[in-house]
This record gives structure tokens, C-alpha cells and sequence, in this order.
């Protein structure tokens, strides 16, 4: 019988979650995600004490440190996984931080807002003046991040890709 069993080379070779050699990809994530959030509104506050929070193109340029920190958690996964299957399990770590990320955002925009700090952020020129033009903002962050973080999960994915020989 061709039966899948705890015995068989298949089933003992392909199950590591009870061996410690796992990779720690939840904690990893959220550390990655935490990190790169907290550098961009670090951003967006520099930004908005200059004066320049209206500028969209600088705005855009904080995201670049989103695709720095990807690129970083990227590599260290990369080191841990098999052959060939960068890609496909880099989307799904890459996008849990990218998720982590806009929470991230978020949770410190709206701690501004209730805090009463003039540091809010803005987005195309709306400030959050109230509770439904904050989530609105807040909404549109969390967009641009996740749009922002699988731009740059692909561009860092290809350089992986292309560092690994998946012939042999």
C-alpha cells in the first residue's frame, strides 16, 4: 500500500514543526514589521516638523525604508529555506511584514490623534481633524504600505532569486 505513515521517509523528512531547526517566522515577522513601521513615522514626524509633510514624493521615499527591512528579513529567511523555494514562501513572510508594518502605522497615528500631538499624519493634504478622517487616512497609510511592501518583496525576491543556483 502506498499509505502516507509516521514511519515513512516522506512524511518524517518533509514534518520539522516539531524540530527545533524551525525558523522563528512569526516573531521574526512581527519584529521586522514593528522596526520598519516604526522607521517610517519616524519619517513622517521629521517630515512634518520641517514642514514638508505635503511633499507626496518625500513621503513615498519613507516607504524606502520599508524595502530596506524587507530586503534584510528577506535574506535572513533565505538563509533557512530550501533550495528553490525562495519565492514562493518569501511572498507570504514578506507580506506578513508588510501587514505588520501598516498596523504599525496605524497604531501610532491614531496614538497621535488621541494623544492631541500636532504630528498626525496627513495624506494629500487631509489632516485628521476627527475619528472618521483618521481611519480614513489611516486607511489610505496601510494601502500604500502594502502596495509599497510587495513592490519592493518582488524587486528583493528577483535578487534572491537570481543569488541561489536551483540546478543542483
Amino acid at each position: 500500500m502506498n499509505q502516507l505513515t509516521s514511519n515513512s521517509p516522506s512524511y518524517s523528512s518533509d514534518n520539522t514543526a516539531y524540530k527545533n531547526t524551525s525558523y522563528p517566522f512569526f516573531s521574526s515577522t512581527l519584529k521586522y514589521g514593528i522596526i520598519s513601521g516604526g522607521l517610517i513615522a519616524v519619517f513622517f514626524f521629521i517630515l512634518q516638523s520641517l514642514g514638508m509633510e505635503n511633499g507626496i514624493g518625500y513621503k513615498y521615499l519613507g516607504y524606502g525604508l520599508l524595502g530596506i527591512i524587507l530586503t534584510i528579513g528577506l535574506r535572513d529567511y533565505d538563509q533557512f529555506l530550501k533550495k528553490g523555494t525562495t519565492f514562493r514562501k518569501g511572498m507570504s513572510f514578506a507580506a506578513q511584514i508588510t501587514l505588520f508594518t501598516g498596523a504599525t502605522l496605524v497604531a501610532i497615528n491614531a496614538i497621535t490623534f488621541i494623544s492631541g500631538s500636532s504630528l498626525v499624519f496627513s495624506k494629500y493634504g487631509i489632516e485628521a481633524a476627527s475619528f472618521p478622517t483618521l481611519l480614513m487616512i489611516s486607511g489610505a497609510i496601510f494601502l500604500e504600505v502594502l502596495v509599497a511592501g510587495l513592490v519592493f518583496t518582488l524587486i528583493a525576491l528577483q535578487y534572491l532569486k537570481s543569488r541561489r543556483d536551483y540546478n543542483g
